[in-house]
C-alpha cells in the first residue's frame, strides 16, 4: 500500500533535524566515555551449533548420578549382606559340630549302656 500523499519537507525542518542528531550522538559518546552508556535494545545473540544443547541431557545426566548413587548403596548393602552370611555361616557351622559331638556321645553312652 503505497501512500500517493507528498510529505512536504522544509530547509529549516531538515536542518533542526540535523541539529538534534548531532546533540544526540554528542551525548551518546560523552556517556560511553563516562561508561554510563547503555544500549536502548540489547542485541540478541544467535545460537549456534555448539551453543546448543540437545533435550534431554539434563535429565539423563540427573539419573545417571541417581543410578550411580544407587548402585553404591547396592555395593555397600550387598556386601553387609554377606558379612552377615558368612557370620550366619560360621554360626550355623559351629552349632552342627556341638550337635553332632553331642550326639555321638548320647550314641556313644547309650550303647555302652546296652
Amino acid at each position: 500500500m503505497k501512500s500517493s500523499r507528498k510529505i512536504d519537507v522544509s530547509k529549516a525542518s531538515l536542518v533542526s533535524l540535523k541539529a538534534e542528531l548531532s546533540r544526540k550522538q554528542d551525548e551518546v559518546t560523552k556517556a560511553k566515555v563516562q561508561g554510563a552508556y547503555l544500549r536502548p535494545f540489547p542485541k540478541i545473540k544467535k545460537q549456534t551449533v555448539w551453543s546448543k544443547q540437545n533435550a534431554g541431557v539434563t535429565e539423563r545426566d540427573e539419573k545417571d548420578l541417581e543410578q550411580e548413587e544407587d548402585e553404591d548403596i547396592l555395593k555397600k548393602s550387598r556386601s553387609t549382606l554377606e558379612a552377615k552370611s558368612k557370620l550366619y555361616d560360621n554360626c550355623h557351622h559351629k552349632h552342627l559340630q556341638q550337635m553332632t559331638q553331642q550326639m555321638t556321645t548320647d550314641i556313644l553312652s547309650t550303647s555302652r549302656r546296652n
